[in-house]
């Protein structure tokens, strides 16, 4: 039998992340993300959703606007990954995009 997934309200996901709320909920409406909500419609977050919310810290932190976040979602760019401090944008976007997509 599969264990239920770990669910998080909006305040541990934020921990997690280590951002504020109010800046998961901004990050929802301007990348257009689909949370979802329990009966009495408070969000939840699964650990893919915590994955996700993380790789678009990462890129903020690394200087990455969420319109670039979004375009590179998009434009589903196919480039290589590497694992080095300075990276394209087009390679993080396409990591973010297989992330997001399930693509491997």
């Amino acid at each position: 039998m599969k264990q239920a997934e770990r669910m998080y309200l909006i305040s541990d996901a934020a921990k997690q992340v280590q951002v504020e709320t109010h800046v998961l909920r901004y990050w929802e409406e301007e990348l257009g993300l689909v949370i979802k909500r329990n009966s009495m419609g408070h969000r939840y977050y699964d650990g893919r959703d915590i994955k996700l919310f993380q790789e678009v810290k990462e890129l903020r932190d690394r200087g990455f606007s969420l319109k670039d976040i979004k375009e590179g979602k998009q434009t589903k760019i196919r480039v290589v990954y590497l694992s080095k401090p300075k990276i394209s944008l087009n390679s993080y976007l396409n990591k973010l995009y297989n992330f997001i997509f399930n693509k491997d």
